[in-house]
């Protein structure tokens, strides 16, 4: 589950935008009997010449989500390929 602000924030190209687990995943844990972690409010940076979205592992593990494959990531700090988890 994922909705965006309706403006920009004055600091520049950042969203506040709130993240949880999606419905398939919320009604899993609910008809496990356990309660599906709140969804979160979060600030990101539009970067336009991504090519892809990074979200702070923090939050990630405080939703409880379960990585869903891998992939490599290159940033312009570091020359060197990481291997990330992918989320869905």
């Amino acid at each position: 589950m994922s909705h965006f602000s309706n403006s920009l924030d004055s600091s520049g190209p950042i969203l506040n935008i709130v993240v949880g687990p999606n419905a398939p995943r919320r009604d899993a844990i609910l008809n496990a009997g356990m309660q599906p972690s709140a969804p979160r409010l979060i600030r990101l940076l539009i970067d336009t010449g991504a090519s892809g979205t990074s979200i702070d592992l923090k939050t990630l593990q405080s939703l409880e989500l379960v990585p869903t494959g891998a992939a490599n990531m290159l940033t312009p700090s570091n020359r060197r390929k990481s291997n990330c988890s992918t989320y869905l």
